[in-house]
């Protein structure tokens, strides 16, 4: 919450003669003033900005149990629990980052949503930004740094000589958001391999690896 000093009201008593039942009523004005500004998202811990995304970027089903909660690196999971002693054939998920911009400009949030199942992931990846408490789909602006000729080109290059081929899983990839530093990693599901990757520099998202 943002604050603001009363000092100012000792400082104006010898000049205004202000009696002690105004000076009251002054700074109940004020207080009521201070209550009605609303925070910004920067004062909110992780786990606040997080719930006020809109559900479109996270289902609730996908929001709890909260599996990894890293405050210090602006970084949580949310999920199926898969230490729960059940068989999960099929997996829900949720990854929140920040994206902590060094200069004037806004911070970017990251957040990746899928369902996984043994072949197949279904999901997908967004990135916003938060300007006067309105959420922000800057997603289009951040995928520009991707050269979706190069990735398609690796992800085909991870599955050739398989099966995953014929079956049609060329371009079966998920994005993995970073816990520590700021690499973004894109995944083939059923391979592994990391097929591309974009780093944020502080300021923008530029391309880290194509191979």
């Amino acid at each position: 919450m943002k604050k603001i000093s009363l000092g100012f009201l000792v400082l104006l008593l010898p000049v205004f003669g202000c009696v002690a039942e105004e000076v009251e009523d002054v700074v109940e004005e004020i207080v009521e003033v201070v209550e009605e500004v609303p925070e910004e998202v920067s004062e909110l811990s992780l786990q606040e900005i997080f719930d006020s995304l809109p559900l479109d970027y996270c289902d609730d089903f996908m929001r709890e149990p909260v599996l990894i909660y890293d405050e210090a690196n602006y970084y949580m999971m949310t999920g199926t629990d898969l230490e729960d002693g059940n068989s999960h054939p099929s997996y829900d998920y949720c990854e929140f980052t920040i994206f902590k911009n060094t200069s004037s400009g806004e911070d970017i949030y990251g957040i990746v949503h899928a369902t996984v199942t043994p072949m197949l992931l279904f999901g997908g990846m967004e990135f916003l930004k938060n300007v006067d408490d309105e959420w922000i789909d800057v997603s289009e602006e951040v995928f520009e740094v991707v050269d979706m000729d190069i990735l398609e080109e690796n992800c085909r290059n991870s599955v050739a000589g398989s099966d995953l081929v014929e079956e049609g899983l060329e371009m079966n990839y998920y994005m993995v958001l970073p816990q520590y530093g700021t690499t973004i990693e894109f995944v083939h599901h059923n391979t592994g391999d990391t097929v591309y990757e974009i780093k944020w520099n502080g300021v923008e998202f530029v391309v880290n690896s194509t191979s």
